[in-house]
């Protein structure tokens, strides 16, 4: 009997346990051996392993036009297209057994982005008064530029990435077209600008008389009402004295010489239709004044002065130096000396007492001025002057800036435009 018992409780046993097995084995699971794959942009294909106890099925669920996928066995086989945009894309494929979904999410790398450089717009036009414009440079990589010609053209930006770009241009006075290109540059990538600036409109100043300075008057009191800065109880004066034109715009004066340690100048006199003043050093001279100065390439500046000598004394030898940009730079004219005669002469030589002289130079001018600062210099050359005759001596001279008959006109002085050759 007790045998009996035994066997039947061995064979409960053994039934529980088979049903707890079947009950264990029905319930469903899904996995794959990965779910986020990353794929480089070339066409490729791999597997994901699936494991599930019930049949499952699959769909491309995202990226339909470069995923696809099948089943091998245990696995799913996924495809992809080659990528050939410059961004990354995603794409998916569903899993579903039962009730259970797994997603296969892949994402394939950007086809390799090669450095771009862009300029908007790629060519740009002046007038030839210039000014500025702004471009934009579109990259995706760090450029550097460069200008053909830095003499008229400048950028505000050499290097950068996307960005705007301020190109400026100066005025052109040339009588034709001038280009310049600027290159954004990377290695073997670049973009070029087209910049173009038209030719400047033909610039012809009037010719003639520019300025003249006149002494005319019979009296002193010409000179008291045309020299403001003239003080006839104070001889002392060392300021610009000498004649404030009518308009007030051209002027001469009186300049000291750059000898160190030398006195102060001291005009002499007032003196009818004339001034007298002292010359003893080098660079002590007169200097003729002209602003709103126009002048073209190729014409002549040419200058004309009065002098008179003292009693059998004077500076030797006279220069006269032109500068067109307010003294920065000077240009030594062509002087010619003459006697009232007409006789040209190397040096002043009074020998019968108060002989008038006249001066004469002129420069061609290198290039067009506009709106300038003319200033023409009468100056004592080595300070020394002449006797009487041929002796020389470093006293203190005296010289009279005075009417002068100049191109048949009684002057003390002219400034003159002549037209080109």
């Amino acid at each position: 009997m007790k045998k009996i018992l035994l066997i039947l409780a061995a064979a409960t046993l053994a039934l529980v346990s088979c049903k707890k097995e079947e009950a264990a084995a029905e319930d469903p699971y899904l996995s794959l051996s990965q779910e986020s794959p990353v794929v480089d942009c070339s066409a490729s294909t791999f597997n994901v392993g699936v494991k599930a106890n019930n049949h499952w099925d699959y769909s491309v669920s995202m990226g339909e036009d470069w995923v696809s996928a099948e089943p091998r066995g245990d696995s799913i086989a996924v495809s992809v297209a080659a990528n050939s945009v410059y961004d990354n894309r995603m794409g998916a494929v569903r899993i579903t057994s039962g009730k259970l979904t797994r997603v296969i999410s892949i994402t394939q790398l950007a086809f390799p982005n090669p450095d771009r450089i862009e300029v908007s717009p790629d060519s740009l036009e002046f007038t030839a008064e210039g000014g500025s414009k702004d471009v934009v440079v579109t990259a995706n990589c760090d450029w550097t530029a460069t200008v053909s010609d830095t003499s008229w053209l400048s950028i505000s930006a050499y290097s950068g990435q996307t960005r705007t770009v301020t190109v400026t241009v100066s005025e052109s006075e040339l009588d034709e077209q001038r280009v310049a290109l600027v290159v954004f540059k990377k290695g073997k990538k670049s973009a070029t600008l087209k910049v173009k600036q038209a030719a400047a409109a033909p610039f012809e100043p009037e010719t003639g008389i520019i300025a003249q300075w006149n002494f005319t008057e019979s009296d002193d009191n010409y000179l008291k009402s045309h020299n403001p800065q003239w003080d006839y109880n104070n001889p002392n004066i060392n300021t610009d004295w000498l004649l404030v034109a009518e308009d007030n715009v051209n002027t001469a004066h009186w300049v000291l010489g750059t000898t160190d340690d030398r006195p102060t100048f001291t005009p002499r006199s007032a003196i009818s239709k004339g001034i007298a003043f002292n010359g003893q050093w080098t660079d002590d001279g007169l200097q003729f004044s002209v602003n709103e100065f126009n002048g073209a390439k190729g014409m002549k500046v040419n200058f004309a002065c009065g002098l008179k000598t003292g009693n059998k004394t004077a500076p030797a030898k006279w220069g006269i130096k032109f500068s067109t940009d307010g003294g920065e730079n000077w240009i030594e004219g062509d002087t010619r000396l003459y006697y009232k005669d007409g006789t040209e002469i190397e040096y002043i030589m009074d020998k019968t007492n108060k002989v008038q002289h006249d001066i004469l130079s002129s420069i061609t001018l290198e290039k067009n001025v506009k709106k300038a600062h003319l200033i023409v210099y009468l100056y004592c050359v080595d300070g020394a002057i002449q006797l009487g005759g041929s002796a020389r001596t470093t006293a203190v001279s005296t010289m009279r800036f005075c009417p002068a008959k100049v191109k048949a006109q009684t002057i003390g002085a002219e400034i003159n435009l002549e037209a080109a050759e």
